[in-house]
């Protein structure tokens, strides 16, 4: 018994602000005992003569209440606390909260939060908020884990699929060259050197995003080993001219790509000689584009001194590209006399120029540099005209037929050397030279 038969009353009054303990009668009606006065608007708790709880009437804990020590429930059982909501018999109804402590700290146990409703008139498992050592889990009613907060691994599982509105990422500012993928899902560099980018912490499956900005200065790009489409690395572009690369690591291989619509153009198709000349000033507006060609084109001659050939490219940025077996034509048109000094099929006079894909045929008269014989490409660079020389030039997977020289690079010497020239898996067919390369360059590369 938790008091003796007898009346013990703190105050008369009975106000909410008091506490009295009244004893009852034997009459049948003495197994509980007034904890609190009736006036009180907690009311009362009742116990039976063993001391348990037999009743609660309005809940003793209100938004008035405050604890000065901390409170706890310890129970021997696994179950803690129950929470329910009474009344329904359908099922999804009668919710309840159960509070379990399981035998340890791991991921199938811990302390769990289980939410249950009605299922054919049984309470049945809907969901578990797990709590482990390791982290936090959302489990099904199986118990599997959905979504699992790893605190240690630092990571974060999810089973299933994941729906979102957007995923915003930190952007970091590439400091010097190294580019952490741990860090960031965005990177940005404004160049202020020539720069050779390199990769850490790089995991399958992740992508990332690396936005480079140029300057006047016209600085060149090295990205490490990269599977860029078709193999072409892109260049950089010069000026004050942002380009946007995206990343992404499948199975060990990083996969590179640029943004065409960041340097305000795309692809142009074109198949006659007008659509070439309109091509090439639609990119000259947009500070460069990707021309393709599709089929043979026959460009006309161009005979001036140090003019500008047949085709010429004084725009940079600029990618002249066909079908990878290429069968699409660039063709110096025949029965012209070609007698000026230069005559070339196509003249480059500007950088970060990509000529792949395609064919490059010219007119035969005699070989062995005879004056007027043209020239499969010209690539243009001399002092006296004020052309300061021209930077990253790709010539790849081109076949030279009937020309003079495939490649020719001419200047002076006062002429600055070609910087970045790379000629890569070329053909030349029935030409009187193959690569006739002077005055000086900085960085040549010839494979295949």
């Amino acid at each position: 018994q938790l008091f003796r038969p007898c009346c013990f009353s703190m105050s008369a009054d009975t106000t909410p602000t008091n506490i009295s303990f009244v004893q009852r009668d034997s009459s049948g009606d003495n197994d509980w005992v007034n904890v609190l006065g009736s006036a009180n608007p907690n009311k009362s708790i009742g116990f039976n003569g063993s001391g348990v709880v037999s009743a609660l009437a309005t809940p003793l804990l209100t938004v008035a209440n405050t604890f000065t020590a901390l409170q706890s429930i310890s129970l021997a059982s696994s179950e803690l606390l129950r929470l329910s909501r009474t009344g329904g018999t359908l099922d999804g109804e009668n919710q309840r909260m159960r509070f379990l402590a399981g035998s340890s700290g791991a991921s199938t146990s811990g302390f769990i939060l289980a939410h249950e409703s009605l299922t054919s008139a049984v309470h049945t498992a809907k969901n578990y908020l797990r709590f482990y050592d390791d982290g936090v889990s959302i489990d099904n009613a199986a118990a599997d884990k959905v979504l699992d907060v790893n605190t240690t691994a630092k990571s974060v599982a999810v089973t299933g699929n994941v729906t979102a509105r957007a995923y915003v990422g930190a952007n970091v500012a590439i400091a010097a060259s190294a580019i952490d993928w741990a860090t960031g899902t965005s990177f940005s560099k404004t160049l202020s050197a020539n720069t050779t980018f390199t990769f850490a912490n790089t995991v399958s499956g992740q992508a990332i995003t690396v936005a480079v900005t140029n300057t006047a200065s016209n600085y060149t790009v090295t990205w490490p080993t990269v599977k860029w489409p078709n193999d072409l690395v892109p260049a950089q572009s010069i000026g004050a001219k942002t380009d946007v690369y995206t990343f992404k690591n499948i199975g060990g291989v990083i996969y590179g790509s640029i943004d065409s619509t960041a340097r305000s153009f795309g692809v142009q198709y074109v198949k006659t000689w007008a659509q070439l000349q309109a091509a090439m000033a639609v990119a000259t507006a947009a500070g460069g584009g990707v021309i393709y060609i599709d089929g043979t084109i026959i460009v006309p001659p161009n005979s001036s001194p140090f003019g500008t050939g047949g085709f010429d490219i004084s725009t940079p940025n600029i990618v002249i590209t066909g079908p990878s077996n290429g069968s699409s034509v660039i063709k110096l048109q025949a029965g012209a006399n070609y007698t000026g000094f230069n005559n070339f099929t196509i003249n480059i006079n500007d950088s970060n120029i990509v000529i792949e894909n395609i064919t490059i045929e010219s007119v035969v008269n005699s070989f062995q540099g005879v004056t007027g014989m043209p020239t499969g490409i010209h690539l243009a660079r001399n002092s006296s005209d004020g052309n300061p020389g021209i930077t990253n030039t790709v010539i790849r997977n081109v076949t030279f037929l009937n020309g003079n020289i495939a490649v020719f690079l001419s200047g002076g010497t006062g002429s600055p050397p070609n910087k970045n020239l790379s000629l890569i898996n070329n053909k030349v067919r029935n030409c009187g030279a193959g690569f006739y390369l002077t005055w000086g360059l900085d960085q040549l590369l010839i494979d295949g």
